[in-house]
């Protein structure tokens, strides 16, 4: 049976589906409601993952945004397979957390001369690391690593927030503002569990190097296991020596949170009156602006750090609309506040999307699972085939839906565009 065909009747099923939702589709989340004519109105573009989402472990979450006459905003969401126990790798989604958080521990630090601009020098107690200084290396700032986060999604720039935050406080902080699914407890680098449970030692520097402020490394011994027990994906897996060893990956062990939690994360930093005020991560104004600015940001729109706009073209990590295409531009009127993952097969994004001249607005966030071989970690993923043509084509379905939806008050993006 073709992919078509079993979309179709996937299609004919689809309002049945609703009633049966386990009791882990969060509670705020109404139902399908627009994605369903969304898919409907699109049966060529989904009908691959459509065929199948079980297989492609796909999940979407879609926010429509209402204003009031005082531009207020109210919101709806709708979902189709959202599962916050459904295991799903989040590879560089996690460094939206981190990010914001170590913003807010300068806050909460608030020292004298120590801001997200002051250098910030981190030690390499780690045999798996290499320090932030030395051998033509030289110390960058809290600001500096976050932008490189948000505008090529850089590794090394979330390992040295990974040390400044702490694993322990990075984990307790979320879990305290209401993401209980996050366990992150890894770096992106060849750490062994033992080495990532400690965070090294971090210094702020004044610019004539003279040190204001050390932080001492510190262990956390806590087990950052999965939720929700055991994570076994695939059928094999390739060793870090190379070799196909016939069983499923492990991911018990592997960073996690669940989209709906990286959803409410993002809706908190973009419309902090979104969630109660005990649930707000201590970021000021100007906090907000500066994440705003740089997940909204195109590398070559960037001044410092430059990037070399053949290697990290605009939609670099712009999946949602634009499926990662070289050539593909984004119309100066978009936005797309976000963040994406990308590993182990796994596409994900996490997005607000605004469009200025046109009045359009929602966040979408989704992940899919591109995997054909049922072989983790051997780096034979169905990106260019499936994972970002099918993302591109969700987002700009959705912003097609909303393009002609009727509302009773346009948006004012007045504080948002200051943010650009």
């Amino acid at each position: 049976m073709g992919n078509l065909v079993k979309y179709c009747i996937f299609l004919l099923l689809l309002p049945s589906y609703l009633g049966a939702q386990n009791g882990h589709w969060p509670r705020e989340i109404e139902g399908y409601g627009p994605l369903e004519g969304i898919f409907r109105a699109n049966v060529d573009s989904f009908a691959r993952v459509g065929a199948d989402p079980q297989r492609f472990r796909l999940q979407v979450i879609y926010t429509q945004i209402d204003r009031d006459a005082q531009n207020v905003p109210s919101f709806r969401h709708y979902g189709y397979r959202v599962d916050t126990t459904e295991y799903f790798y989040p590879a560089s989604l996690v460094k939206l957390p981190v990010a914001a958080l170590c913003l807010e521990k300068l806050n909460l630090l608030n020292r004298p001369g120590i801001n997200r601009e002051t250098l910030m020098r981190v030690d390499a107690e780690n045999p798996c690391e290499i320090p932030s200084w030395g051998a033509k290396r030289v110390p960058e700032s809290v600001g500096q690593y976050i932008r490189k986060i948000f505008l090529v999604s850089d590794n090394d720039a979330f390992n040295r927030l990974f040390e400044f935050v702490g694993r322990r406080h990075l984990n307790e902080r979320l879990w305290a503002l209401g993401y209980t699914s996050a366990r992150i407890g890894n770096r992106f680098s060849k750490c062994s569990t033992a080495q990532n449970q400690y965070s090294q030692g971090v210094s702020f520097l004044n610019s004539q190097g003279q040190i204001l402020l050390q932080q001492k490394g510190e262990s956390d011994p806590t087990p950052l296991t999965n939720p929700f027990g055991k994570v076994y994906l695939g059928e094999a897996h390739e060793d870090p020596e190379g070799k196909i060893v016939p069983i499923p990956f492990d991911f018990t062990g592997s960073n996690f949170v669940s989209l709906w939690d990286f959803h409410r994360l993002l809706m908190s930093i973009i419309f902090p009156e979104s969630v109660p005020e005990s649930r707000r991560m201590v970021l000021t104004d100007d906090d907000l602006k500066f994440l705003r600015t740089y997940m909204s940001m195109l590398p070559q729109e960037c001044s410092n750090p430059v990037y070399d706009p053949e290697k990290y073209f605009q939609c670099y990590v712009k999946y949602l609309m634009f499926g990662r295409k070289e050539k593909a531009s984004v119309p100066e009127s978009i936005r797309i506040f976000n963040k994406v993952g990308l590993s182990h097969g796994f596409v994900s994004d996490v997005a607000y999307v605004a469009d200025y001249e046109n009045k359009v607005e929602f966040f979408l966030s989704a992940v899919v699972y591109v995997n054909d071989n049922q072989t983790v970690n051997d780096g034979t993923y169905e990106y260019e085939e499936v994972g970002f043509p099918f993302m591109k084509n969700l987002g700009q379905a959705v912003y097609t839906y909303e393009l002609n939806r009727t509302k009773t008050n346009l948006p004012d993006f007045t504080g948002l565009r200051d943010g650009e």
